[in-house]
């Protein structure tokens, strides 16, 4: 009750005096913690009416005051003092129950104690402070206070467990744990004990300076297995407090892994698979399975102990699902020698195509003597097939080939393969179709290879054939392909055209292979072309033959060549008859044959596919062709009917006495009129021929000898000079290097 009245006395009024300058100062110290200080507060007045002060000093955590709060009676030499810890602060009462005011001047007004506890620091000590008149009203004041030190190292750590995991024995493990020194002195480690096997824990600084941190690092190098281990370290150090406490835990194990081999291969051949084990713990058997994917068939009886092996018994199975286990197990509970190597290999068929395949072990079991699995890691291994691919067309069709001759194509296979491609053989079953390629034959890879295939005894009439390629390709081991076609006999007709006397003769010229004992078309004429039954002539070839030719339509003749006694035309080749037509106004050359039929003696069509068709084709030469005496003209004969055939031309003249032709120059030797032929012969050996009328007349050009300055000499058409021609004649006529043949009369 009485330190609350005194609190009264002290409250702020409400109105303030006057500032008059007053001051209250808190003393600083430093101490070791758990050692005690003495501290002071000193009071500087110039002579305000303040008669009582509130002064409120922070402390620190574990600081707290020991014994009383002593006034400086040479300073207040009437006035009391209450003192209190409360909420984190030490709070100070001076006051006078006569209201005597503050004598003024400046000195230690109170004097108190602090025990500094365990909590190392610089702590501010400034206070909080009110002064009040007689009155009760505010007096204005300032505060000031130093700082109260303790002295004494702090450690601290940033984590409080630390986990090694899962590691393997004969190993060494580091881990670092951050521990920092909050305190005011330097920190000082002491050894730090482990009760874990093969762990040590050392500070990276043996002393650590005030607010500084450093590395706790700690070691691990086990060489025993376990299930799991832990150690709690003290850090014991010259920290304040209770030593922090580190939980390190680890499950060490002994290295047993499995590791399996990779290969690569051919496809068709076999490959060996190793496991290899390196191991910490003794294994007296072991276990694994894999599913053998599509392309990989386990070898039986293949499965062996490695050397380091060879006291175990190595067994194999490959269930329905593909599945092959492996086992290699002893009966006397041998340990397998050493503790790195090969354990047991196997063989496995390749027989897929290109292709890389993992092989995952499963189910793996590395046991030591006590049964106990101690099997740490299982490593993939890898098969690569390198495999051929045969790729080829499926089917070929050869179209319309004619029956003679030999008939052999090419048919290309790739192989698009990471191997060579071996082509064994090639089959046709029904003979058909014959290979004629040395095998067996090797395709490179990315290569190609062809095959030339032959159409055997070739039958007419269509026809289709299978051809079988054996390879050693796993994409197809066989690999076929069809051959389809259709053999004709080339049996076909050319129709050649010539103008004749101012009409049009078409020639019909049989190609043909079979025997052929009657034809028929449609003749199709330009508008005016006529002809009649009368105009159709026989050939020799057709001796034995009867024709008629009628009208079937507009602009169209049907024309019919038989025999009576079915008596085919004679030979192979040649012309079987001719038909005479009437051009008129028209221009018959655009002549054109439809609806042709060759017929045998069986009453077969034997045309040759394509050529029921046909235009009129010929040769002509410009009507009339004129030639000066002594001079020289090229011919350039036209063609109709061609699609771009290149022709060799025969040429000659009837008279060579009036003019003479070479390559198609004409030359004229005499006056007068003459026939000039040429004629063709196309890759089938068919005739075209064409016919015209030359003429020879003078060049009325010829220069008045007189006219020029050389001399003028004549001679005979042997080559004697003779004097001035007295008999009319031809002569030659040489003027310098000029020579001509000129016509002269007798003078």
């Amino acid at each position: 009750m009485l330190f609350r009245l005194l609190m009264l006395i002290v409250a702020y009024g409400a109105a303030s005096a006057l500032y008059a300058g007053n001051v209250v100062s808190v003393t600083g110290g430093s101490g070791a913690v758990g050692s005690q200080v003495t501290l002071s507060v000193g009071l500087q007045t110039d002579g305000s009416d303040a008669v009582a002060a509130e002064i409120h000093i922070p402390l620190p955590d574990e600081v707290t005051p020991v014994g009383e709060c002593v006034v400086n009676t040479s300073r207040l030499p009437s006035h009391l003092v209450k003192a209190e810890a409360r909420s984190g602060e030490y709070v100070i009462v001076i006051f006078d129950l006569a209201a005597t005011p503050f004598t003024p001047g400046s000195g230690e007004a109170v004097r108190f104690s602090l025990n500094l506890g365990e909590n190392p620091g610089v702590f501010d000590l400034t206070p909080t402070v009110k002064l009040s008149n007689a009155a009760g009203q505010a007096v204005e004041a300032t505060a000031t206070g130093e700082s109260l030190t303790v002295l004494g190292a702090r450690l601290e750590v940033d984590a409080v467990t630390l986990d090694f995991g899962r590691v393997p024995i004969r190993g060494t493990y580091t881990r670092q744990v951050t521990v920092r020194n909050t305190g005011t002195t330097a920190l000082q480690f002491s050894p730090i004990a482990t009760a874990m096997s093969g762990l040590s824990a050392v500070p990276a600084l043996a002393e650590l300076p005030a607010g500084e941190s450093t590395k706790l690092v700690l070691t691990y190098s086990p060489t025993v297995r376990s299930t799991g281990e832990t150690d709690r370290l003290i850090l014991e150090s010259n920290s304040v407090g209770r030593a922090p406490r580190l939980i390190v835990t680890a499950e060490p194990f002994s290295v047993n892994e499995l590791h399996v081999g990779s290969a690569e291969g051919v496809s068709d051949t076999e490959v060996t698979i190793s496991l290899r084990m390196n191991n910490m713990e003794p294994i007296v058997a072991a276990q694994a399975s894999f599913v053998l994917p599509q392309g990989l068939e386990y070898v039986d009886g293949s499965v062996a102990a490695a050397d380091r092996a060879s006291a175990l018994s190595a067994l194999a199975s490959v269930d329905e699902t593909r599945r092959l286990t492996l086992f290699l197990y002893s009966l006397g509970n041998t340990a397998v020698d050493g503790e790195d190597g090969e354990l047991l290999t196997f063989r496995l068929l390749l027989t897929g195509q290109s292709n890389t395949h993992t092989l995952r072990p499963e189910n793996v079991v590395l046991a030591n003597a006590a049964g106990e699995n101690m099997v740490s890691a299982a490593e993939n291994g890898r098969v690569t097939i390198r495999a051929p691919y045969i790729s080829g067309s499926s089917s070929l069709s050869l179209g319309n080939k004619p029956i003679t001759g030999t008939h052999t194509f090419a048919y290309t296979v790739r192989n698009y393969g990471s191997a060579p491609l071996q082509i064994e053989r090639v089959v046709s079953p029904d003979g058909v179709a014959v290979c004629d390629a040395l095998l067996p034959a090797t395709v490179a890879q990315g290569g190609t290879f062809t095959l030339p295939i032959t159409i055997a005894d070739p039958q007419l009439g269509a026809f289709t054939s299978t051809v079988n390629i054996y390879s050693n390709a796993p994409n197809a081991r066989v690999k076929s392909f069809t051959v389809s076609g259709s053999f004709y006999s080339p049996n076909e007709i050319v129709f050649t055209g010539e103008f004749v006397d101012g009409d049009f003769v078409m020639g019909a010229y049989l190609l043909n292979e079979a025997p052929i004992t009657a034809v028929q078309m449609d003749v199709v004429v330009p508008e005016g072309v006529t002809t009649a039954a009368a105009n159709l002539r026989m050939a020799d070839r057709a001796g034995s033959h009867t024709g008629t030719v009628a009208a079937v339509g507009e602009n169209r003749y049907r024309v019919i060549v038989f025999s009576l006694s079915n008596v085919a035309f004679s030979g192979n080749s040649g012309e079987i008859f001719t038909i005479r037509f009437t051009p008129g106004e028209a221009d018959p050359r655009t002549i054109s044959v439809e609806n042709i039929k060759l017929s045998g003696n069986d009453g077969v069509d034997y045309t040759t596919p394509d050529s029921q068709s046909k235009q009129v084709r010929g040769i002509q030469l410009e009507d009339p062709i004129v030639v000066n005496l002594g001079s020289q003209t090229t011919i350039t004969p036209s063609t109709f009917g061609f699609s771009g055939e290149t022709l060799d031309y025969q040429w000659s003249v009837e008279d060579t006495a009036i003019a003479t032709v070479a390559d198609g120059t004409v030359e004229g030797l005499a006056f007068g009129q003459t026939t000039l032929r040429v004629q063709a012969t196309d890759p089938q050996g068919v005739t075209y021929i064409a016919t015209c009328p030359l003429t020879v007349k003078e060049d009325s050009g010829i220069a008045d000898p007189a006219a020029d300055s050389a001399p003028v000499e004549y001679y005979n058409l042997q080559g004697v000079r003779i004097d001035r021609p007295e008999a009319p004649g031809i002569y030659l006529r040489r003027q310098g290097s000029a020579t001509t043949k000129v016509r002269l009369p007798a003078e």
